[in-house]
């Protein structure tokens, strides 16, 4: 891919702050096309209202902006915002292939308006990229063996219901459970703490792989289990995690506790099937990723 990217993170408090940092930062959205793409700006938008980038509404013109969606078009909240985003002349770059589906459902062709250099409006998918984090990961999960690991199990992410449910599930099952969030380093330290990382929806409306949560770690060869999800037959790490027969607490309760019966078994399983995988799938998303930037 070449040199590697620099990349900085801003926290705007208000979209006029958000347009300081485009316009005055980064010396984007002046109306002109850019000459190079050697700034790429990524917007996550307010979750409020389709209209929330109003205020930046000449930065749509911009090549070098996108706006980056980060959930599950499942959920019929973030596809409305989206489509009305993308509906507005906003370029959508996502991680998920299932989520342009959505959007493909939404809008016919010729829906979507043109845009500056041509061509409509379009979700583009580049793919959760599988970098030299990597070798980091497999580095931390080699620092203790799989049986002497503090845990059975790590969780990531925000707690709801459903999540709550399935953790008290495994949790009566005699299992171990930390659920580890806060700042990266201490994430990934406890992740790494764990035999097993499960991967639960958040509710009934979110059923597609966490890609963001999990590849990663099942590309540095941890044991990963997951609720079913729309997509598994097509995911391109497929084979090398462990799905549970049925969407349910109890089911992943179960699937958890037989991978833990015969761990050494499922790594090895998980670990044949990652090495088969691995440098393809690094290839493929890696074009995906070249081909949006070289995109004009």
């Amino acid at each position: 891919m070449g040199a590697q990217a620099r990349v900085t993170v801003a926290v705007y408090h208000s979209v006029h702050q958000l347009r300081r940092t485009l316009v005055e930062t980064l010396g984007l959205c002046s109306g002109r096309p850019a000459a190079r793409r050697d700034t790429i700006a990524l917007v996550i938008p307010p979750r409020l209202h389709g209209n929330s980038l109003a205020a930046i509404d000449e930065c749509k013109h911009d090549r070098n902006v996108w706006v980056w969606n980060t959930e599950q078009l499942t959920n019929p909240g973030y596809l409305a915002l989206t489509s009305v985003l993308m509906q507005q002349g906003w370029r959508v770059v996502d991680m998920l292939a299932q989520n342009r589906t959505f959007v493909d459902e939404v809008h016919s062709v010729g829906a979507l308006p043109e845009v500056a250099g041509g061509g409509s409006v379009a979700l583009r998918v580049v793919p959760y990229q599988l970098t030299s984090e990597v070798d980091r990961l497999r580095e931390l999960l080699s620092r203790v063996r799989p049986e002497e690991r503090e845990y059975d199990v790590a969780f990531v992410g925000a707690t709801s219901f459903a999540r709550r449910t399935a953790v008290a599930a495994m949790a009566a099952q005699g299992l171990t459970v930390a659920i580890v969030n806060g700042d990266p380093a201490n994430r990934d330290l406890g992740i790494a703490s764990a035999r097993v990382l499960v991967n639960i929806h958040y509710q009934a409306t979110y059923f597609v792989f966490e890609s963001l949560r999990c590849d990663r770690w099942i590309a540095a060869g941890h044991v990963v289990v997951s609720e079913p999800s729309w997509g598994d037959d097509t995911n391109d790490l497929r084979g090398a995690y462990v799905t549970s027969p049925e969407p349910t607490p109890h089911s992943l309760a179960a699937t958890v506790v037989r991978v833990l019966s015969d761990l050494e078994g499922t790594r090895a399983r998980l670990s044949a099937a990652l090495s088969e995988r691995l440098e393809s799938v690094r290839a493929s998303r890696g074009a995906a990723l070249a081909s949006w930037l070289a995109d004009d």
